[in-house]
């Protein structure tokens, strides 16, 4: 999430949170979400496996800096053995 997002209202949708319904206030995290608890895309067993991660970044929508690039995203990017 960027932590200066002005393009995302409320910038937690970056990370699937949300209003409740019906409301404007409080943002909702992810979990505790319909999308999130009913497992509508996948988000939930993704989460559950391990394999989501919730980063929060400096900045305005999408301007990531290039250390926050090379610490958050250039990981997955490198090779690694098949299993």
């Amino acid at each position: 999430m960027f932590e200066n997002d002005t393009v995302l209202i409320p910038r937690e949708t970056s990370w699937f949170g949300y209003y409740p319904d019906g409301a404007f206030d409080p943002v909702l995290p992810p979990q505790q979400t319909k999308l999130y608890q009913e497992d509508w895309i996948g988000l939930k067993a993704l989460d559950d496996a391990g394999r989501v991660k919730f980063v929060s970044v400096a900045g305005d929508h999408l301007g990531i800096s290039n250390s926050d690039m090379r610490k958050h995203i250039l990981p997955y990017l490198k090779d690694k053995p098949s299993a």
